[in-house]
């Protein structure tokens, strides 16, 4: 009579944990792709603060991004 549950190999457990990180791995990062593309998609201008400078002497931010 076989038991139950069955033996699992040592190989089996290792492969199935390596294919468990693998796929929690590839989740974690399509999740955090889409992300990033929604926010680079519909965002006004998400890269606008570390790009523009204002060019007066006090160093305020351009009144192109004001009230965005």
């Amino acid at each position: 009579m076989k038991p139950w549950p069955p033996e699992l190999g040592a190989r089996t457990v290792i492969y199935h944990a390596a294919r468990a990180r693998l796929l929690r791995s590839q989740a974690r990062s399509a999740l955090l792709m889409g992300m990033l593309e929604r926010v680079w998609r519909y965002a006004v201008a998400p890269c606008a603060f570390g790009r523009r400078r204002c060019s007066s002497s006090r160093g305020n931010i351009s009144t192109k991004l004001h009230g965005r």
